[in-house]
C-alpha cells in the first residue's frame, strides 16, 4: 500500500508535465502519502519568447535598418490539477490524471533604425490607394509631388518654408475629406531628401529617397498573449528504489494561443536647415495595424518524470514531456493611417507649432487569413517539495518549454519603386498590394516559475 501512495503522491508531476508544452502551469510536484487522490493548485510567473514579425517596410541603400519586430512577453500563470488511483500491482500503479490551465502575457519591443547615405525607404500599408508619388532628391533641387487624395506639389503647395545660403526645407500638406497627402523636401548644395506620404479610404504609402542621414524609422509592437489548455493522462508509476519511483504518462491534449498584437511604423524626415534656424522639425507619419492571431491545438502528449527523496519531507522531480498537435490558425487585422506633429518657430512663415495638426484615416481594406499544420512540442522541468503535514504540501518548480509551430502575422511588401537611392529620383503609383500579409509560422520558447499547493485525501 505504501508504492501505490507514493504513485499517486507523484501524480501531480504528470499534470504539470503535461501542461508543459507552453508554460507548465502546474508545475512538477511531489506530495505527502494520501489515500486515494490529490488536488493541486499552482500559480506564478511565465515569460514568452515570441517569434518576430515582418512590417513590409523595404529599404535599399545604407544603414542599419531592421524590418522586424520582436516581443518578449512577461506575465502571470495559473492551473489546477488532479489525480486518482485506478490500480495497483507488485509492479506498478495505474492512475488518471487532469488538469486546465491558463497564462496572460504583455510586452512591447521598438526597433529603430539608422540610415547613412543615400537610399530609399517605402513603407507600404495593407493595400495603396488611388494616386502617384513622385520623389527628387538632387542636390540644390528636392521636390516631392503627389496625385490622388488632395494631390500637392512640395515647390507650389507650400505651408513651411525655409531658403537661405542653398539651403532649403519645405512641407506641404493637404486634408481633403476623409484622406491625406504630404511631402517635404530638404537640400543642401551637396545632398537632398524628399518624402511623401498618401493616405485614404482605400490604403496608404510612405516613401523616403535621397540622402537618408537623419532620417526616423520606427517599429513598436505591443502584444499581449492569452493562453490556455487542459491535458488528460493516463499514468503507470513504478518504485525503481525505496526512495524513487519513474513515472510514465500519455493522454489528449488541448492548447489555445491567442495574440493580440498593435504595431505601429514610423516615419520623421530630416530637416537640413542652417544651423541659425536649427528649431525645425518635420510631422510624423504613421502606420497602425491591429491583428489578432488565435490558434487552436488538438493533439496528444507523453513523457516521463523522476521522484525521489531527498529528506524525509522533502522530495525532487525532474521531467520530460513531448507532444504533437494538429493546429488551426485565424488571422483579422485592421489598419489606421495618421500624420501630424513638427514644430518651428524661427524659419517658418508663418510660424506655428504644430505645423501640422494630428489627422487620421482607417484603411477600409482589412486583412484575414487562416493556416494549419502540425505542431510539435517538448519540455523540461523541475520541482522540490516540502510535505508541511501528512495531507498538504507545498512545491517550487521551474520549467523550459518549445513549441515549434506559432503562426506570424508576416508582411511582404508588394510596391513597385522606380529609381531611388543614388538616381536622386524615386517614383511608385496606386492602386495596388501594399504590405500583402500571410500566416507564417516559428518556434516560441517559454520559462516558467511556479508554486504550488498540494492537497491529498
Amino acid at each position: 500500500m505504501r508504492k501505490m501512495k507514493f504513485a499517486i503522491a507523484a501524480l501531480p508531476a504528470l499534470l504539470v508535465t503535461s501542461a508543459a508544452m507552453a508554460a507548465d502551469m502546474t508545475q512538477p510536484q511531489v506530495v505527502a502519502q494520501g489515500p486515494g487522490y490529490t488536488l493541486s493548485a499552482t500559480g506564478g510567473v511565465i515569460a514568452f519568447g515570441l517569434p518576430a514579425q515582418d512590417t513590409g517596410v523595404n529599404f535599399s541603400g545604407n544603414g542599419t535598418f531592421d524590418p522586424t519586430t520582436n516581443v518578449n512577453a512577461l506575465g502571470l500563470q495559473g492551473g489546477l490539477s488532479a489525480a486518482i488511483g485506478l490500480s495497483s500491482n507488485q509492479n506498478y500503479d495505474l492512475s488518471l490524471g487532469i488538469s486546465v490551465f491558463g497564462a496572460m502575457a504583455s510586452g512591447t519591443s521598438t526597433v529603430n533604425s539608422n540610415f547613412t547615405g543615400q537610399g530609399t525607404v517605402v513603407i507600404p500599408g495593407y493595400t495603396t490607394p488611388t494616386g502617384t508619388i513622385q520623389l527628387n532628391a538632387g542636390a540644390g533641387s528636392a521636390r516631392s509631388q503627389i496625385t490622388g487624395a488632395g494631390g500637392l506639389n512640395s515647390d507650389t503647395n507650400t505651408s513651411t518654408v525655409f531658403a537661405n545660403g542653398g539651403t532649403s526645407d519645405a512641407l506641404a500638406a493637404n486634408f481633403p475629406g476623409g484622406s491625406f497627402s504630404q511631402g517635404t523636401a530638404s537640400y543642401t548644395p551637396t545632398s537632398g531628401i524628399a518624402t511623401g506620404a498618401i493616405a485614404s479610404s482605400e490604403g496608404g504609402l510612405y516613401m523616403a529617397t535621397g540622402d537618408l542621414s537623419g532620417l526616423k524609422v520606427s517599429s513598436t509592437e505591443s502584444q499581449s498573449i492569452i493562453y490556455g489548455g487542459a491535458d488528460i493522462n493516463l499514468a503507470a508509476s513504478s518504485n525503481i528504489s525505496e526512495n524513487a519511483v519513474i513515472q510514465a504518462y500519455i493522454g489528449p491534449s488541448y492548447r489555445y494561443l491567442g495574440q493580440h498584437n498593435t504595431t505601429t511604423i514610423s516615419a520623421t524626415a530630416p530637416a537640413l536647415t542652417n544651423p541659425t534656424y536649427s528649431d525645425l522639425s518635420m510631422p510624423t507619419y504613421t502606420d497602425t495595424r491591429t491583428e489578432d492571431l488565435n490558434t487552436n491545438y488538438f493533439g496528444g502528449l507523453g513523457g516521463f518524470n523522476y521522484t525521489t527523496k531527498v529528506k524525509d519531507n522533502l522530495s525532487l522531480t525532474l521531467g520530460v514531456s513531448a507532444g504533437v498537435y494538429s493546429a488551426w490558425a485565424d488571422l483579422t487585422g485592421s489598419e489606421t493611417f495618421g500624420l501630424g506633429g513638427g514644430s518651428c518657430v524661427t524659419s517658418c512663415n508663418p510660424s506655428t507649432s504644430p505645423l501640422v495638426p494630428q489627422q487620421t484615416v482607417n484603411n477600409a481594406n482589412g486583412v484575414s487569413g487562416t493556416w494549419n499544420g502540425m505542431a510539435f512540442s517538448g519540455g523540461l522541468s523541475g520541482a522540490v517539495t516540502m510535505a508541511m503535514n501528512d495531507k498538504t504540501s507545498v512545491s517550487l518548480g521551474g520549467s523550459v518549454d518549445y513549441l515549434s509551430a506559432v503562426p506570424v502575422a508576416t508582411h511582404t511588401s508588394g510596391v513597385s519603386v522606380t529609381g531611388g537611392g543614388t538616381t536622386g529620383a524615386a517614383s511608385a503609383a496606386g492602386p495596388g498590394t501594399g504590405a500583402a500579409t500571410t500566416i507564417t509560422t516559428a518556434g516560441m520558447a517559454t520559462y516558467g516559475l511556479t508554486l504550488s499547493f498540494n492537497g491529498h485525501f
